[in-house]
């Protein structure tokens, strides 16, 4: 893919016109004609509703556009920052930081960041209020969640998200939570972000949203406060994981309620617009990135076993009619969060809204096994005469060790129904679920071009004993 032709799609979509961005770049017509038609090709895809009177982008163009302007703006960046030399690195830069993670998390990495870089001056403003850039005189910011605002420039840190914990002795004097029901018989401890209580907890599971209204009898307007309430066992905290992963880390907190996702609560460093993005945002946000990776590295892993409660109750039975919009929901949010690096977000978004993933679990419901997890559906797999058709667990639960519990059920069912040879059948890309299969003994038997969806089929087997 060529540069030149990254930079012709996005003239012509900003003039509406081939001949218009032609002028602009100095080239013919059939030069820009040529480069468009060729960035079509190689993406597969038209970008542009071509008439005689006017072009205007496709649905594909319109969210392909907005990926080349910001990797348009991301190689200037960076071709800036490799021609700034180090002497450029000086003067002052004015960073605003959460009051949690400015303190017991950040901190430290900027006194390495200024020990590298002795002749820059920084001025650090910790808090949970929202910094105004002008007003406060912010060059940039570290924030919880992406911008609402799109005229600032907002680099991704890290992914995280909000974790329910509390400490030992509190679980040990108040019990465990272990419902979203529970939440509102413990004591919730309180904080303000930019002037407003969060006194409402979201979470999520099988695509389901859950809204929780918690009380408390201590709020401030200092999150850091907040998590030093929770260590002390004055109770539940709900805070970012990269706030709490020492803690989470040396067991002064327990997490909680982990089959459940979080609040998303993704780092983001913000600047007021591109023209402040200068060599020493670049090199912050490199080694903040580089930081949080390996910080949040210390609680990986950290999930259901964790948590002090009852240990897992999975059960495997026949699918009935009234699992079918569980089984949907579940296949959705499936489709949606782990097929997106193969098929593409067109593909994903055509099959999830056109219906097709719906009329898959009704295709396939008779021949449905469902695995339950304390009575409640995690995912499932439709298995008949020796070939799976296809095996989903829930995004939430994946890496618990759930899909291979399931499979080996379907396994063990088909080995006792006659079946000495299973088959399957995925696509080359969808390389997690080949790295599955393979790992618990299946190997690839063919490979062949799937005309239909222009995918390469790739057809696994296995000999059961």
């Amino acid at each position: 893919m060529q540069l030149n032709d990254l930079t012709l799609f996005v003239r012509v979509a900003d003039c509406g016109s081939l001949t218009a961005a032609a002028v602009e770049l100095d080239i013919s017509t059939a030069v820009a004609s040529a480069g468009l038609k060729r960035l079509e090709k190689e993406l597969g895809t038209s970008l542009f509703i071509r008439s005689t009177r006017s072009l205007r982008l496709t649905a594909a163009g319109e969210r392909y556009l907005i990926h080349c302007r910001s990797a348009l703006a991301d190689l200037d960046m960076g071709q800036r920052a490799i021609t700034s030399s180090l002497a450029e690195i000086s003067g002052s830069i004015s960073l605003a930081v959460p009051s949690d993670v400015g303190r017991n998390v950040v901190l430290p990495w900027l006194d390495d960041f200024l020990s590298e870089y002795p002749e820059l001056n920084l001025r650090l403003h910790i808090g949970d209020n929202l910094s105004d850039f002008y007003r406060d005189k912010i060059d940039v910011a570290l924030r919880s969640g992406k911008p609402k605002d799109s005229s600032l420039v907002a680099f991704k840190i890290c992914n995280s998200s909000r974790v329910l914990c509390a400490s030992p002795e509190y679980i040990e004097r108040m019990g465990a939570v272990t419902s979203l029901e529970q939440l509102q018989q413990h004591n919730c401890l309180f904080f303000m972000l930019d002037e407003r209580t969060h006194d409402q907890w979201f979470f999520s599971r099988d695509g389901q949203k859950h809204k929780v209204r918690v009380t408390s009898n201590r709020t401030c307007n200092d999150a850091d406060v907040a998590r030093r309430w929770a260590v002390a066992g004055q109770g539940v905290v709900y805070k970012s994981w990269l706030d709490l992963t020492d803690d989470i880390d040396t067991g002064r907190l327990v997490p909680m309620l982990t089959e459940y996702a979080g609040e998303e609560a993704d780092l983001y460093l913000v600047c007021p617009g591109r023209e402040h993005v200068t060599p020493v945002v670049l090199l912050l946000r490199d080694m903040l990135r580089e930081r949080s990776k390996a910080w949040l590295a210390r609680t990986k892993g950290r999930c259901l076993k964790d948590t002090p409660s009852k240990p897992l109750m999975r059960t495997v039975r026949q699918a009935k009619h009234a699992d079918l919009t569980t089984l949907q929901t579940l296949a959705k949010g499936t489709i949606n969060k782990c097929y997106r690096s193969f098929l593409g977000d067109e593909g994903v978004d055509w099959f999830i809204n056109g219906g097709g993933s719906d009329r898959e679990i009704i295709e396939h419901l008779a021949n449905i096994v469902v695995l339950e997890v304390d009575g409640v559906i995690a995912g499932y797999c439709a298995a008949e005469e020796g070939f799976i058709q296809i095996q989903m667990i829930s995004p939430l639960l994946q890496g618990t060790g759930l899909g291979s519990y399931l499979l080996a059920k379907i396994e063990a069912m088909q080995f006792t129904e006659g079946y000495e040879h299973l088959r399957l059948e995925t696509f080359k890309g969808n390389q997690q679920a080949l790295n599955f299969y393979q790992k618990h003994g299946w190997s690839i038997s063919n490979e062949e071009q799937d005309e239909s969806f222009g995918f390469s089929k790739v057809s696994m087997r296995k000999i059961i004993e």
